[in-house]
Parts: C-alpha cells; structure tokens; sequence
C-alpha cells in the first residue's frame, strides 16, 4: 500500500495536497506507473487537511483520486460524516459508484492475499 502524505508538490498539483490530489493518486500511480495496490491518506483530522477543508471536499477529492482508504483517526462525527457523504455520492450516479466498487475490489484483493498466509 501507498500512504499519500499532505504535503503540496506544486510542480505536480498547484491545488491539492498529494492525499487529495487526483493528479498524483490516479495520473501518477495508477495510470502512469500502473499501480494496482492500495492508495490510503495520512490522517484526515490533520490540520493540514481539516483547518482548510470542509468534509465534503475530502471526500470527493479522495474518490475522485481513486484514494481506497480515507483514515480518520479520531474518534468522533467525522467519522460517520464521511461514510455518509461516500454514500451519497456512490449512489448519486455511476462514475461515483464505479469508484467506490473499484476500491472495495482492491481492499478484497489485498485482503485475500494476506488472509491467505494465516
């Protein structure tokens, strides 16, 4: 797995920090160097991310990066918010939930490999 940091490389993304950035999570690595594994962010509550960001921009920044994992460390309503807003977006319309089934394949398939060595 890749965990994406929230540092800003401007000379790949002017907007987004590399946890939020379509042109680093899905351009770079999956499509440019066809990477099939896991993408995951550092922790959502971080300032870096949550004093700039509202919840719903997180969230479909992340789908949009083909992010698999969203981690939220902290207990608390984020955690709910985001689930609802993945959700409500996966069942907004088909792109939407052709990315979320895509992550959901990739954490199965990463699962069963390492389940298998149990």
């Amino acid at each position: 797995a890749i965990m994406l940091s929230h540092i800003r490389y401007r000379s790949l993304d002017l907007q987004w920090p590399a946890s939020l950035s379509p042109h680093i999570a899905d351009n770079l690595l999956r499509r440019r160097y066809g990477y099939q594994g896991l993408v995951l962010t550092d922790d959502l509550d971080m300032g870096a991310i949550a004093n700039h960001y509202q919840m719903d921009q997180i969230v479909s920044q992340c789908l949009d990066a083909t992010v698999d994992i969203l981690l939220i460390c902290h207990p608390g309503p984020k955690i709910e918010a985001a689930h609802d807003l993945i959700v409500g977006l996966q069942n907004k319309n088909e792109v939407w939930k052709r990315k979320t089934s895509a992550a959901v394949d990739r954490i199965r398939k990463t699962k069963t490999a390492f389940l298998a060595w149990v």
